[in-house]
C-alpha cells in the first residue's frame, strides 16, 4: 500500500498484530469478525508516532518537536493513520483467515 509518499506493507503490521491477539489468547475475537479494541488502538498510536517521526525527519527535527512547532496537519495526520489502519484491519482477517481460524 502507498500513501502519502509511505510504502507500507499491511499484511506484515497485521500478522504481528495478530501474533499478538494469538498470545493474548483472543483470536477468536476475530474469529467470529472482531478486532480487540486494545491492539486497533496501540496500532493507532504506534502509527501517529512512526508518521510524525518521519515527517520531523523531513524538517531535522524530533517527532516532539515537530508536534510542539504547529506545524502538524492534526486532520491530515490522523486521515493518514486511519487509512492505514483500515487496510492493517482488513489484513488481519486475512491473516487469521490463512491460518485457518475464522468462523464467518
Amino acid at each position: 500500500m502507498k500513501i502519502a509518499n509511505l510504502t507500507i506493507d499491511e499484511r506484515q503490521i497485521a500478522a504481528g498484530i495478530y501474533d499478538l491477539i494469538e498470545q493474548r489468547g483472543e483470536e477468536a475475537i476475530v474469529a467470529f469478525g472482531m478486532i480487540p479494541m486494545w491492539s486497533v488502538d496501540t496500532l493507532e498510536k504506534l502509527l501517529r508516532e512512526k508518521v510524525l517521526a518521519l515527517a520531523a525527519g523531513q524538517v531535522c527535527l524530533t517527532g516532539p518537536q515537530l508536534a510542539a512547532s504547529g506545524l502538524v496537519d492534526e486532520a491530515k495526520v490522523t486521515a493518514i493513520v486511519r487509512d492505514i489502519s483500515k487496510a492493517v484491519c482488513t489484513q488481519i482477517y486475512a491473516v487469521a483467515s490463512s491460518r485457518g481460524k475464522m468462523c464467518v
